[in-house]
């Protein structure tokens, strides 16, 4: 019995599952975009907000030594008009002490002369058998005559062995020639104790660094930073290249990812750092992604059961109707396929056969003398007889697309494509064999004391018929030979040919 294609009969549930999973993919992937855009977002306005603080540092450390240096102007202007004399050098020692204690930026004030000696500072007691010769300042100033202030490099202060930030000024004699150096130093801490300040989370760093690639200052770790020398570095060379900007590096000092900010200031040889580490920085873009990943899982598992659901219903739907179709097409008593299934199937077989240049074969078979039998048996035991033959002959139809069919009453039919006339006259010899080894008793029957079919056999070429010819044709010749079968004495096979 031909049935409808299963796999066309599943296409709508698999393209519902289909277009189901192609919904949720496409929420997946537009959650995924999002996410991506968003973090391109936040990675920009952390990178903006990093500038921003690397400015301010900058700005904040030029104003420092601007204000450290408008002192060192007001001492050397002081020098040079009233000199080093005794009396000078001591009203000149109050004013440092005073300006020390006024100011929380200056760590201190000092004067020294020509040789590096120190002529007054701002410390309460004058160390003595110091001189300051050695320093790069000092030096500095020795050899360049430009009346500018000097930021030297980080060093230990000899008086408290603090990391400081100089600031120095060049004095001369009244013939212009050089007559020692005036120094304002700065602590690293008070930097680093302002930069906590800012809240750059417990991975962030902010740093101070001169254009030799010296760390002034930082915090936090300012006492180990401060004088460690980055010129090698990549990350150095990289901010050292252009005037401002935002990076995203390892640091080189503790090895933590950041997105760093970075500003040179406008009038000193000084880089400002604003560092945030990147897990941190985006810890409130990786919490948003995950509120909505979750709303996305959710929906997405809501829809994929829903989806799942009506393919449920309509599987369950589909199965229930292939049963009524499978009973509408099934004979109750026997189960083989009924005369509606038998024309349907005709009706593919013919034009199937023309295709494949293929003969088809139609046998038809009756039980002889059924009425008799019904008469002395029962009808009950007619039922039971025809079951037995409907089940014999359903054991001769052994290939693929065979079909047996009862066709009406006590007639059976069985379709045979692709069978020519030699083979379709063996199956239905093999046929009645079947039926009468069954032997099922019937005293009524001339023809054999035991149930005996007659059948009609037509064996034709459906590509070599006129087209006006169809399946109906072959069953007409069939049924001709059938009750060729009958006239000739029952129990035997007639075979037409066309």
């Amino acid at each position: 019995m031909m049935t409808p294609d299963p796999a066309r009969r599943r296409l709508l549930p698999n393209l519902l599952r289909g277009f189901v999973l192609t919904v949720c993919l496409l929420f997946a992937g537009a959650e995924y975009r999002h996410g991506l855009e968003t973090r391109q977002e936040a990675r920009a306005q952390i990178e903006l907000d990093a500038a921003n603080l690397a400015r301010s540092v900058s700005q904040h450390a030029e104003d420092s030594i601007l204000l450290a240096d408008s002192t060192l102007s007001g001492i050397v202007e002081d020098l040079q008009v009233h000199g080093t004399g005794r009396a000078n050098l001591r009203a000149l020692t109050r004013y440092l002490r005073n300006e020390a204690e006024r100011s929380t930026r200056l760590h201190g004030l000092f004067v020294y002369d020509a040789q590096g000696n120190w002529l007054a500072s701002s410390l309460e007691a004058m160390p003595a058998h110091f001189n300051n010769s050695d320093r790069a300042y000092f030096r500095h100033h020795q050899q360049v005559d430009d009346q500018q202030p000097w930021v030297g490099p980080p060093v230990r202060s000899r008086s408290d062995h603090s990391w400081i930030i100089t600031v120095t000024r060049r004095y001369e004699d009244a013939n212009g020639r050089f007559a020692g150096v005036v120094l304002a130093s700065i602590g690293a801490q008070y930097f680093a104790d302002f930069y906590k300040g800012f809240d750059v989370g417990h991975a962030g760093a902010i740093g101070l660094l001169n254009d030799a690639g010296l760390v002034c200052a930082r915090t936090p770790d300012n006492a180990s930073s401060v004088g460690r020398n980055l010129s090698n570095t990549a990350l150095f060379r990289e901010m050292a290249a252009r005037r401002s900007g935002a990076i995203t590096y390892d640091s080189p000092v503790d090895q933590v990812r950041r997105i760093s900010g970075f500003h040179h200031a406008d009038q000193f040889p000084l880089l400002a750092v604003a560092a945030l580490s990147e897990r941190e920085a985006l810890t409130a873009w990786r919490r948003s992604v995950r509120s909505h990943a979750l709303l996305t899982l959710v929906t997405i598992g809501l829809l994929a059961g829903l989806g799942e659901w009506l393919r449920g219903q309509l599987l369950a739907r589909q199965a229930v109707q292939e049963q009524f179709e499978a009973l509408a097409r099934t004979d109750g008593l026997t189960g083989l396929a009924n005369r509606r299934a038998l024309d349907e199937y005709l009706a593919e077989a013919w034009p199937r056969a023309i295709r494949e240049s293929a003969p088809l074969g139609l046998l038809l078979l009756d039980i002889d003398h059924f009425k008799d039998f019904n008469d002395t048996y029962g009808h009950q035991a007619g039922d039971a007889c025809l079951k037995r033959v409907a089940e014999a002959v359903r054991t001769c139809a052994r290939r693929h697309g065979d079909l047996v069919a009862r066709y009406g009453g006590e007639e059976l039919a069985l379709v045979l494509p692709g069978c020519d006339a030699a083979a379709l006259q063996a199956v239905g010899q093999a046929v009645c064999r079947s039926v009468q080894a069954l032997g099922i008793p019937h005293a009524e029957s001339y023809t054999a004391p035991v149930v005996t079919i007659s059948v009609g056999a037509a064996s034709t070429w459906p590509m070599r018929m006129a087209p006006e010819n169809g399946p109906a044709d072959l069953v007409n010749i069939a049924d001709m030979a059938l009750y060729d079968a009958k006239a000739g004495g029952r129990n035997r096979v007639v075979l037409r040919n066309q």
